[in-house]
């Protein structure tokens, strides 16, 4: 692990737990690692459903490493471990956080016979970042802005522009699909993100195509809001989503 990792010592590694034939497919954000959803994966797996989080290229590793990575080798993952959930699993649900929201979002276009998607704080719009495929060769690898210490989660204390720029590529292969995905969906956005523009979490409401499909605003929570204060809500609201779907 990089020395620029935030809580070297969690786990982040790929996970799978088996459970019954519904399966929940959870992809981690931009810089992190499982551990931003392993949380709630958990509280899922303990309700019976088989549980699969996959760590993205470039993650857990360095970023050196991620800023090699382009935004197809984070789908053909996510795509690997929903084809895996598929041997098993009658029904497969998939849920991302911030980035991890828009590849399940492509997934979903690609895959219309998907149950469900949650979405959280989905990376939609993300404020200057058209100017990080420029701004990466001056300064490849920028602190982040602010970092919460207590908060256990996995994850560089940088950002690597170069693999910015690839989400503002996801960003614009995405929005224009939203129309054609039917899945239903559950979209949670927090009011105090200071990450993402929060406004993205309505556009995408907006846009998509799906008649069943559900925003709620946490108005205490940030941009992790699978591990901040409101995640008894976020779990919650989550279970109740699949068991609905």
């Amino acid at each position: 692990m990089d020395s620029l990792l935030q809580h070297p010592e969690l786990d982040g590694t790929s996970f799978y737990w088996p459970g019954n034939d519904t399966g929940v497919l959870l992809l981690h954000g931009l810089t992190a690692t499982t551990v931003e959803m392993r949380r709630l994966g958990e509280a899922i797996h303990r309700q019976g459903y088989t549980v699969a989080g996959p760590l993205l290229p470039g993650h857990g590793t360095s970023p050196e490493d991620l800023a090699t990575k382009k935004w197809q080798n984070w789908f053909a993952c996510a795509a690997d471990a929903y084809q895996g959930l598929a041997l098993n699993c009658s029904r497969i649900f998939v849920g991302g956080e911030s980035m991890g929201g828009l590849l399940t979002l492509y997934l979903a276009a690609q895959q219309p016979e998907i149950a469900g998607i949650m979405l959280y704080a989905p990376a939609i719009k993300v404020k200057h970042i058209r100017w990080a495929q420029y701004l990466a060769y001056a300064r490849p690898f920028p602190a982040k802005k602010s970092v919460n210490l207590e908060m256990l989660w996995q994850g560089y204390y940088v950002n690597p522009l170069r693999a910015a720029a690839e989400l503002y590529r996801l960003q614009r292969v995405v929005l224009p699909r939203l129309p054609k995905i039917e899945t239903p969906a559950l979209i949670l956005q927090g009011r105090l993100d200071q990450t993402i523009e929060p406004s993205g979490a309505q556009l995408i409401y907006d846009c998509l195509g799906s008649q069943r499909k559900e925003l709620v605003w946490l108005d205490q929570s940030t941009h992790v809001l699978v591990l901040d204060r409101e995640f008894d809500r976020v779990a919650q609201l989550t279970l109740d989503f699949l068991s609905r779907a």
